[in-house]
C-alpha cells in the first residue's frame, strides 16, 4: 500500500483579485492533510467518506464524489491508462469533525491528490506542475474553474507566490490534455522561505460558499470595469510589497501591507455587496490587533478563517490571544506550516 497527503491552504493576501489572470496571492500551506491510500486490487473501488466509487461509476457524475470522478478520468486519459484494478482510499483532515469547512480547502486538494496518487501507482513521474496542469483541466471539464491557488498549495506546500494563468487561452483551447506539455501564459508558482514567519489561525466556526461570492464579485466586475482595473492595480501592488516584507524579514512592511489589503477587501465588499468581515471576524481582527498582532480574513471571508502574524515581539501573547478569540467562540487552530 502507498500513502500520501497533501496540505491545506490559507492565503495570506490576494485574495478575488487572484481570481484574474496574471494577477498574485500568497498562500501558506498548512499541516492539516487530506490523505490518499492506494493499494492493487481485483476490483476498482475508490472509497471517502463523501461517498464511493466503482468500476461501474469510476466516471459518472455522481454529485458527492464528481471531483474524485472528474480527476480519475483526466489521470488515465493522460497517462493512456485503461480504467485499473486498485482501491484508493481518501481520508481528510480540512474539515471538523461535523464536516464543516475551515477554509483550507476541500474540492482542489482533492482533485491534485487523486492526480499525483493514481500517476505515482502507474509508475509515471509526473512534475507539480503537470499534476496542477491536469488538475485545472478537470475544474475546466466540470466548469468549475478555481483560481488554482488551492490546487498550487496541495502540490507545492510551503508558502508560494501563485500567479494565475491566462483562464482565456485555456478556454480557447477548450482544455485540450495537450496543453499539459505546453507553457501557460502568466502562469508562475515561486516558492517563498517557509520558515520567516507564523500564522496564528482562528476559525469562526461558519462556512460560506466562496463560489457565490466570486460571482457577485465579478458581476460588479462587469458593472464597473474602471473600479475593477484600481483595485487590480492596488492588490498587485500589496502582494508584491508582501513578497518583499517576507523574503527580507521586514516585519514593518508585511504588517503594512496586510492592513491595507484587509483595507481593501472591506472596500471590495462594500463595492460588490459582499459580506467579506462578517461580525466574528471583525472581533478576531480586533482581538487580535489588541495584542499587537497584525490579522486579517483568509480567503473569500464571510465565515471559515482568519490569521494573525506571529513575530518576535508578539509571540509570547499567543495564549491570551486563544482565550480573547474563545470569547467572541473563534477557535485557535493548532496549525503549523508545512
Amino acid at each position: 500500500m502507498m500513502t500520501l497527503k497533501f496540505p491545506g491552504k490559507l492565503y495570506l493576501i490576494g485574495e478575488y483579485a487572484v481570481i484574474e489572470k496574471g494577477q498574485s496571492a500568497v498562500i501558506y500551506a498548512v499541516d492539516r492533510f487530506l490523505y490518499t491510500e492506494i493499494e492493487a486490487s481485483n476490483t476498482m473501488l475508490i472509497e471517502s467518506k463523501f461517498g464511493a466509487l466503482d468500476q461501474e461509476t469510476m466516471f459518472s457524475d455522481t454529485l458527492s464524489m464528481k471531483y474524485v470522478s472528474k480527476a480519475l478520468e483526466v489521470v488515465h486519459e493522460y497517462l493512456g491508462e485503461p480504467q485499473g484494478c486498485y482501491h484508493l482510499t481518501i481520508k481528510s483532515e480540512l474539515d471538523s469533525d461535523e464536516n464543516k469547512k475551515y477554509g483550507f480547502g476541500s474540492s482542489g486538494v482533492v482533485v491534485a491528490a487523486v492526480i499525483a496518487t493514481v500517476a505515482k501507482f502507474y509508475g509515471k513521474t509526473l512534475t507539480n506542475e503537470q499534476i496542477f496542469k491536469l488538475g485545472v483541466i478537470a475544474q475546466y471539464r466540470l466548469n468549475e474553474l478555481s483560481s488554482g491557488g488551492d490546487l498550487a498549495t496541495a502540490l507545492y506546500g510551503g508558502v508560494i507566490q501563485y500567479t494565475r494563468y491566462d483562464n482565456e487561452w485555456l478556454q480557447d483551447h477548450n482544455g485540450d490534455l495537450s496543453l499539459v506539455d505546453r507553457t501557460w501564459p502568466l502562469l508562475n508558482v515561486i516558492p517563498l522561505t517557509k520558515d520567516n514567519y507564523k500564522i496564528a489561525v482562528g476559525w469562526t466556526q461558519t462556512e460560506n460558499r466562496t463560489s457565490h461570492y466570486v460571482n457577485k464579485y465579478r458581476h460588479a466586475c462587469i458593472e464597473d470595469t474602471g473600479t475593477h482595473q484600481e483595485i487590480l492595480k492596488e492588490a498587485r501592488k500589496l502582494v508584491e510589497d508582501f513578497v518583499t516584507g517576507w523574503q527580507d524579514k521586514n516585519t514593518i512592511l508585511i504588517e503594512t501591507t496586510v492592513q491595507s489589503y484587509r483595507e481593501l477587501m472591506q472596500r471590495i465588499a462594500s463595492w460588490a455587496k459582499i459580506n467579506v468581515e462578517t461580525q466574528t471576524l471583525t472581533h478576531l481582527i480586533e482581538a487580535a490587533h489588541e495584542l499587537g498582532y497584525v490579522a486579517k480574513v483568509s480567503g473569500s471571508g464571510g465565515g471559515d478563517c482568519g490569521y494573525a502574524l506571529i513575530t518576535d515581539e508578539n509571540v509570547e501573547n499567543l495564549v491570551k490571544l486563544n482565550k480573547a478569540w474563545n470569547k467572541h467562540d473563534i477557535l485557535y487552530l493548532d496549525v503549523k506550516g508545512w
